[in-house]
């Protein structure tokens, strides 16, 4: 509420309206993973359906909150917190309500589960949730702490862009190895080298990626612990 200036009434009516459609899309939404179980087929589709429903809370929260921060009347608290903000947001969406949808129905996942498409969904969505929600509230406190009315935001943001785009970067090629994978093993039926063999270069261009992964990491790191303050601009006589 402080980063974005949303209203706590908006927030709490969303945390209820999340709260109840996780519980239900949630808890049901397990039984796409019941067929491994062995358990009664209706699970299947019990399951399917409501990890359907699943980003719509997400979708909904994301409305509602990007119209209240495109019409608020504060200033931004910081344009490397909102960037943050937004990314968490965006990715979020992408990794858990985009990925997570696109394999969770019985007909897909009865293919994919387990693959390198579950890998792809695992990593974007859990960036986007839990890595940049933390970066954002780090980012937030550190100047605080610090006792910096302002810092320069140059550095971060370029962490940011590193960690987001080669995290992408990652998804997408987990998403290709793991397409390859799926149909070479498991409609194709030939075995787990074959496919490893037609996978090898998606898993060097993870090599790369997770290099670049790295560096923004590092650079995160560096920066949290030596925030600069901000450049002041001098005026000309």
């Amino acid at each position: 509420m402080k980063i974005t200036g949303i209203p706590r009434a908006t927030v709490e009516k969303w945390l209820y309206v999340e709260l109840g459609l996780f519980l239900f899309t949630g808890i049901a939404g397990t039984g796409h993973h019941y067929y491994w179980l062995g358990a009664p087929s209706y699970w299947l589709w019990v399951g399917g359906l409501f990890s359907a429903l699943e980003p719509l809370p997400i979708v909904l929260m994301l409305v509602d909150a990007w119209h209240y921060i495109k019409n608020r009347r504060g200033q931004l608290n910081g344009r490397l917190v909102f960037t943050f903000a937004i990314g968490m947001a965006v990715l979020h969406l992408v990794g858990a309500g985009f990925w997570g949808f696109m394999h969770t129905l019985p007909q897909i996942n009865y293919y994919t589960h387990g693959s390198q498409v579950t890998v792809a969904h695992g990593h974007i969505a859990f960036f986007g949730a839990y890595v940049l929600l933390n970066l954002m509230f780090f980012y937030y406190a550190m100047p605080k702490l610090k006792g910096l009315a302002a810092h320069d935001e140059r550095r971060g943001t370029v962490a940011f862009w590193s960690l987001s785009l080669a995290m992408m970067g990652m998804t997408l090629a987990f998403s290709v190895a793991g397409v390859l994978q799926t149909y070479i093993e498991r409609v194709m039926g030939l075995g787990y080298m074959t496919a490893q063999a037609q996978m090898r270069l998606w898993f060097a261009i993870l090599a790369v990626l997770g290099v670049a992964l790295l560096a923004g990491v590092i650079l995160t790191v560096i920066d949290l612990l030596a925030l600069r303050p901000a450049r002041v601009a001098k005026a000309h006589a």
